[in-house]
């Protein structure tokens, strides 16, 4: 414990705090009352479960130097939500991210995406699942965490890299609590989308032996299914981009206006089901032996054990379009048409994943003297995935042995595509559909981080104190990928010198597992069932046991691939900074320093002048360094003992992701129409932002604040997506020829520069001052609302319009009922539409439409020792519409609706 001297004005606000004892760890869902106490002794007040953990919160947001959000525990092992992010995205200013199956993944801060905000853990920055800067909080559980604090301004103690801001994650101190606390916790998750029942159980341990040493330790094992339901449209463009059939004015061809019309790229239903299984566990020792040392070891393990099946079944009019009819074109958007060229293919994507995440450290807080105290620490973390990603393609066949080309006709709706195809519909004759392609893909990527600080406290009793010290840390990112594509061979029939497929190996029928509860809401044309391959009996119908290929199939190993997707990439960075925290005056705080960083990074990739020739590549390495200087003022003034004037500036960056940085090219073409393809970029290049901060907060009771901040980011080298094509050979996706064809490539640029000018309102209060009748009720209210823009010179640039993951306007509201034995809370988060990508399927831009979820959740106490809880997540059933350009249909998701019932039990 530091240490620290204590002002008149500081002895005021230790009045009202230590009036507040925070029984975070009694196990009662809420509880308020005086405790009796003899003549000349302080009156206790404990409050506890819903409104201790908003009065924690609200209290270190109050007294903080900085511009902070803070989220606290109800209890150990007991946090608001069971998602982390889930949780976050009640703070203003922050919207959330969601996977495929609707569950939150990770935020965006201030209008900035997730690789934007830098994410520690109990002081470790952590990195993202796929060697990006943003984190995934899916790994972790909540309820190994105490408490989150967003920093939306930063001083010069904090690690760098968020130039949204960052976010700290801590698990419980295992002498901050007293007595011993022993929770064990079953849970039942049912999901909707997928009528299946999943199983969640937590053990939470904490012990203090008189205040000397400690030990807290908890694990949350959960077992979840998951569904995802989809009708796609995917980008809109000109159909001259896909157009092979006869030239304007000739006999079938396409008008000039039907050519020049947007039409969807690939019409499709999309059938996500997941089967996860998560183990999260924490352990935390702390040895205080005297007043002048406090040593902790901290060990943290996230798992996820993953079978996740992304079926696709499609029309695709993505190339070799050669008719066109039944065409309604509105404002250059052909609202109804009908292709003839098109592929029909069921495609299953199977990622069997395996993740680990594991965290040590070690701290200490020395008091070398009555003023100065010493903090080392030491940590490590290392993320490990593996990723089969296998793709199983099937195709419909004719019965010669050749594919032919059909047609897929479409009605645009409001929020989809309603589309058909000739002689499928999907939901049948699986025995039609044969092997297009096997694609096998499996991926490694390993990714660790040291750090080393050695930070300094030096504080006199006088009205400064300053905080000094470094920082280094050495970052590796290590992938290895391979590409192997399996087909069925071809062979001459009857002398003619077309290639058919053979006809005598398993087709899709002797694979076949029925898609149940398809279902999206306003799309009733889908069929409820679709037709789909199973992987497992995949491996069992076209693979001997011995892994050997079955006669019929042959393959061809990629080995360019190898070459292209695998690398190695170090980080080290070195930090020094130094920071004063300066009493003005007893109304007037002054926080403000500097932060010098320096990083070198070393890449080790290949290089070629002949992307499909092996032995055209050569191994190289590639060195580059930069140094910041990062300086930070934060100004706290206290008008009167409930209203705070906050004013910050300061100097901020964000690297480019380490699997960014890499010298790899991958593409992959269909037929002659082309295909899709990305690149890395070694020369990215930082990017800063300065960043300014004013608000006003109103304390206006204890359990209570309204407040308003205004903000403003002036960004330079955005890094964001640029697109070009080119023409490459390849092997066609269903038989290996090499063709030649237009490659759309995407690669990461450093853009131009950016400005982010937002508002963020916030209202928290329990509503006893309407009524006395509605005291035991409380409100939490925020909006935010956020404009930008970029400086490109193109006019009419969809990137000048705002940048990713950008909502003009979101808000949050949720209403609370908290009494001795029983709390309920009712949520809603909304945000705006906001750009997906600047470049998406084929490089055209993808739009989210505007969102809102309602979730609900309670809690009773049978007994002092057993509560119930229920929570409803997404209890409305919204969807999530995606858009294209000119306002056309993407994609439309049914988002899962899930309950979660459980029991909690205190020993």
């Amino acid at each position: 414990m530091h240490r620290t001297s204590v002002t008149p004005k500081q002895k005021k606000l230790s009045k009202i705090s230590t009036a507040v004892i925070f029984g975070l760890l009694s196990g009662a869902s809420t509880n308020l009352y005086a405790q009796e106490t003899s003549e000349g002794d302080i009156e206790a007040i404990t409050i506890t479960g819903v409104r201790g953990s908003l009065l924690k919160s609200l209290n270190q947001k109050r007294y903080s130097n900085k511009v902070v959000d803070v989220i606290t525990a109800e209890d150990i092992g007991k946090f608001p939500e069971a998602n982390l992010s889930e949780a976050i995205q009640r703070v203003p200013g922050v919207t959330l991210n969601r996977n495929p199956t609707g569950e939150g993944t990770a935020i965006n801060l201030r209008g900035l995406g997730p690789e934007f905000t830098s994410t520690e853990v109990n002081g470790m920055l952590a990195g993202g699942s796929e060697g990006t800067r943003g984190f995934s909080f899916e790994i972790f559980p909540a309820e190994l965490f105490n408490s989150v604090e967003i920093s939306k301004s930063v001083t010069a103690d904090q690690v760098e890299g968020g130039i949204a801001g960052s976010v700290s994650l801590s698990t419980p101190d295992p002498l901050s609590t007293k007595e011993q606390v022993l929770n064990v916790s079953v849970y039942n998750n049912y999901s909707e989308n997928a009528g299946e029942n999943s199983p969640k159980a937590s053990v939470v341990f904490n012990h203090n032996w008189n205040d000397t040493f400690g030990v807290n330790a908890a694990l949350v094992y959960s077992d979840t299914a998951m569904q995802n339901n989809e009708v796609r449209g995917s980008s809109h463009t000109p159909l001259s981009a896909v157009w092979v059939g006869p030239a304007v004015g000739e006999e079938g061809g396409a008008t000039q206006e039907q050519l020049d019309a947007l039409y969807p790229r690939i019409e499709s239903f999309g059938y996500t089901s997941e089967q996860r299984e998560t183990l999260g566990a924490v352990l935390g020792l702390q040895w205080r032996p005297n007043d002048n040392l406090d040593i902790k070891f901290g060990a943290l393990m996230g798992t996820i054990d993953g079978d996740r099946v992304e079926t696709i079944l499609d029309a695709p009019s993505e190339s070799n379009i050669t008719a066109v009819s039944n065409t309604v074109i509105e404002n250059g958007v052909a609202t109804q048409a009908t292709l003839t060229g098109v592929q029909q293919r069921v495609g299953a994507r199977q990622g069997l994943i395996d993740e680990d995440v594991k965290q040590f450290t070690l701290s200490a807080d020395w008091h070398l003297s009555d003023s100065l105290t010493f903090s080392p620490y030491i940590g490590h973390f290392s993320r490990e995935k593996s990723d089969s990603n296998d793709l199983f393609s099937f195709r419909r066949m004719a019965d010669d042995g050749n594919f032919y080309p059909a047609d897929v006709s479409y009605i645009m709706r409001d929020n989809h595509l309603e589309w058909s195809t000739t002689g499928t519909d999907f939901a049948s004759n699986p025995e039609e559909f044969v092997v297009n392609v096997f694609i096998r893909r499996p991926l490694e990527r390993k990714d660790s981080n040291n750090t080393y600080k050695f930070d300094f406290e030096y504080d006199n009793g006088d009205l400064m104190k300053v905080d000094f010290g470094l920082r280094y840390t050495d970052r590796e990112l290590e992938q290895g990928q391979t590409r192997t594509n399996l087909r069925a061979d071809t062979y001459l029939a009857d002398g003619v010198t077309l290639l058919n497929r053979r006809t005598d190996i398993p087709t899709l029928a002797d694979v076949y597992t029925p898609l149940d509860r398809f279902e999206v809401d306003g799309a009733g044309f889908a069929p409820s069932t679709l037709i789909g391959a199973d992987p497992a009996k995949v491996f069992a119908a076209y693979f001997n046991a011995d892994g050997s290929l079955i006669d019929g199939m042959t393959a061809d190993v990629n080995e360019p691939f190898e070459l292209i997707n695998s690398f190695e990439l170090e980080e080290q960075t070195i930090a020094i900074y130094a920071q004063a925290n300066i009493e003005v005056s007893d109304d007037v705080t002054l926080s403000t320093g500097l932060r010098f960083v320096k990083t070198d990074q070393t890449i080790g990739s290949q290089v070629t002048t002949d992307s499909s020739d092996p032995d055209a590549f050569t191994p190289v390495t590639l060195e580059s360094d930069y140094q910041e200087v990062l300086p930070n003022l934060n100004l706290r003034y206290s008008l009167n003992d409930d209203m705070v004037v906050r004013a910050a500036y300061f100097k901020s960056l964000t690297r480019p992701a380490l699997g960014e940085l890499a010298a790899f090219e991958s593409f992959n073409g269909i037929d002659e129409g082309g295909g899709l393809g990305s690149r890395g970029n070694p020369d990215l290049q930082p990017f800063t932002a300065d960043n300014y901060d004013i608000g006003f907060e109103w304390y206006f009771s204890s359990e209570a604040v309204a407040a308003i901040n205004i903000f403003y980011k002036d960004l330079d080298g955005f890094i964001d997506t640029s697109s070009t094509t080119e023409t490459r050979e390849f092997p066609r996706q269903s038989d290996g020829v090499i063709v030649s064809g237009p490659i759309i490539f995407t690669q990461p640029t450093n853009g131009v520069a950016a400005t982010i000018t937002g508002i963020e309102l916030a209202y928290q209060s329990r509503l006893g001052f309407i009524s006395e009748s509605l005291d035991d009720f409380g409100l939490l209210a925020n909006y935010t609302l956020i404009d930008s823009d970029a400086q490109y010179s193109d006019e009419g640039d969809v990137r000048n319009s705002g940048l990713p993951g950008l909502s003009e306007s979101s808000y949050n509201l949720a209403v609370y009922y908290d009494v001795e034995n029983f709390n309920a809370r009712v949520s809603y988060t909304w945000r705006d539409e906001y750009l997906v990508a600047f470049a998406s399927t084929a490089g055209i831009p993808q739009w989210q439409e505007e969102y809102g979820q309602l979730d609900f959740s309670a809690s009773y106490n049978v007994t002092d020792a057993l509560q119930l809880q229920v929570q409803g997540l997404n209890i409305l059933g919204e969807q999530e519409v995606n858009r294209s350009v000119e306002n056309t249909p993407y994609d439309l998701a049914q988002i899962d609706r899930r309950l979660v019932v459980g029991a909690r039990y205190s020993f």
